[in-house]
């Protein structure tokens, strides 16, 4: 059988059911205007699927990312579309420190803002470079992100402190099958047990949300 057609009966990807169910988050993106990549006005919509593919996959550091970034945006622009390329970023914590690092990745796809390496714009206009800082002088825990709008000057700052989300039973599935699954130790049966338990944390992360007023908080600064 030649290439093309083993790469042709590859399925696409199935995502679990309930990323039906988490919001997606809108933005305008006028680049895309200007160069004509889009048909009239560029409204992305960026779903958690779209983060999984990004990220190669799901956990509960790239589900906070998400909710991170879904809810700070939220809180700076109320009812009105948030505009990539208009939206600075700042960690605080250092790119190397716990998971923050995976963290800015999937804030900076979502919204645009780049570190040193992003794009350094036309003209004076649609630059991404440096929006997306990181400010590791101000520890590494609880998770710190401050969204500012660039127009505006307003600031809202999202925390995200994973170790408050309520633990479940299911919990010590992942400790006590982690090593086995990784190392492709881990029996069919355990296989499964272990994908339940990791995708349960995700789901309740971003649907269930139990407990989130004392896990994540967001404030205006």
């Amino acid at each position: 059988m030649s290439k093309a057609k083993t790469i042709e009966k590859i399925e696409k990807a199935e995502f679990q059911d309930f990323f039906k169910e988490i919001p997606s988050i809108k933005l305008k993106e006028p680049l895309a205007e200007v160069l004509g990549a889009v048909k009239g006005e560029a409204l992305f919509e960026y779903s958690f699927s779209d983060v999984v593919k990004f990220a190669g996959h799901a956990c509960p550091t790239v589900a906070g990312a998400y909710l991170i970034t879904l809810e700070g945006l939220k809180a700076l622009y109320k009812k009105e579309i948030p505009v990539r390329g208009e939206i600075a970023v700042t960690i605080r914590g250092g790119r190397e420190e716990a998971a923050y690092g995976p963290i800015s990745q999937v804030i900076s796809y979502i919204t645009g803002a780049a570190p040193e390496t992003g794009f350094k714009g036309m003209m004076f206009k649609y630059k991404r470079q440096n929006l997306l800082k990181f400010n590791p002088e101000s520890g590494r825990k609880p998770y710190l992100v401050r969204f500012k709008d660039v127009n505006t000057g307003k600031q809202v700052e999202v925390e995200f402190s994973p170790e408050k989300i309520p633990a479940l039973e299911s919990d010590n599935k992942i400790i006590q099958l982690f090593e086995k699954v990784i190392w492709n130790g881990a029996t069919p049966s355990e296989k499964e047990a272990f994908k339940d338990a990791w995708t349960g944390k995700v789901k309740r992360i971003l649907i269930d949300r139990s407990g989130i007023e004392n896990w994540l908080k967001t404030k205006e600064i």
